[in-house]
């Protein structure tokens, strides 16, 4: 492991992400209606970086969206249901398998592919919009991904990433190449975009008791029935999750 001069964490190489290989489409699970079964963690994530896109953009209904590292598709049906035209793609062969079965299954056209984030096949200036949910931590030169967002990005395109705040000498998570404390995380964005809003979500109270204890968790997803605590958003505070919202350059 070593530590690169922007405060990130990094792995000595990545980890290969095979999580969908082992247990199919699994993020889908955080759409389900019964509040017992859903994970408020990973709805919270995708429902507030939906919410900052749509806002951004002024609702996402008729937009270009590009979903960087999509997975199985979860991020992207949700734009797509918002009325977002909306292009999907990630590496993992399986991912993309997935999410194109789940499309066909809810009946919605979104145009999944393969392909690599940092390196992808749309021209320049393709999309109005761009987001990529716990993506960047997963990368060993999350550079190219950020200059890759602003090649096709549409002059004055938003994008919205969001990943998790640092709060280990090691990640957590043992998928996770990079993680940035707040301040390293706007540094890293601002090399790339200097119109940068910075936001966090998922307070570490709720997060601890979500992890730590079943009956805490029952509460939560009771109380998730009216609300999504997780969801919980602003601009300072001690929290789990961070986000960038970007506007690319109109000159």
């Amino acid at each position: 492991m070593q530590v690169s001069n922007t405060g990130s964490v990094s792995n000595a190489k990545n980890t290969p992400f095979d999580k969908y290989r082992k247990s199919g489409s699994y993020h889908w699970a955080v759409l389900s209606h019964n509040p017992f079964a859903r994970n408020l963690i990973h709805l919270g994530r995708y429902q507030v970086t939906q919410s900052l896109l749509e806002s951004a953009v002024y609702g996402v209904a008729g937009k270009s969206v590009l979903d960087m590292g999509c997975g199985d598709g979860v991020l992207s049906y949700r734009i797509t249901r918002a009325g977002g035209l909306v292009s999907g793609i990630d590496l993992c062969e399986y991912a993309i398998e997935y999410a194109k079965k789940q499309a066909i299954l809810r009946r919605v056209h979104i145009d999944f592919s393969i392909q690599d984030v940092c390196a992808t096949k749309f021209p320049d200036g393709t999309f109005d919009a761009v987001v990529s949910n716990e993506v960047i931590e997963h990368l060993s030169e999350p550079g190219k991904m950020l200059l890759e967002i602003k090649r096709v990005l549409r002059p004055g395109g938003i994008a919205v990433l969001s990943t998790p705040i640092r709060v280990t000498k090691k990640p957590l998570d043992p998928y996770h190449v990079n993680e940035w404390f707040r301040e390293d995380f706007c540094d890293l964005v601002e090399l790339v975009f200097p119109d940068v809003e910075y936001r966090v979500s998922h307070p570490i109270a709720l997060t601890d008791v979500w992890y730590r204890t079943k009956l805490g968790r029952r509460v939560l997803q009771i109380i998730s029935v009216f609300s999504n605590p997780m969801c919980y958003e602003s601009s300072t505070g001690l929290f789990r999750q961070q986000y960038a919202i970007v506007r690319s350059s109109r000159s």
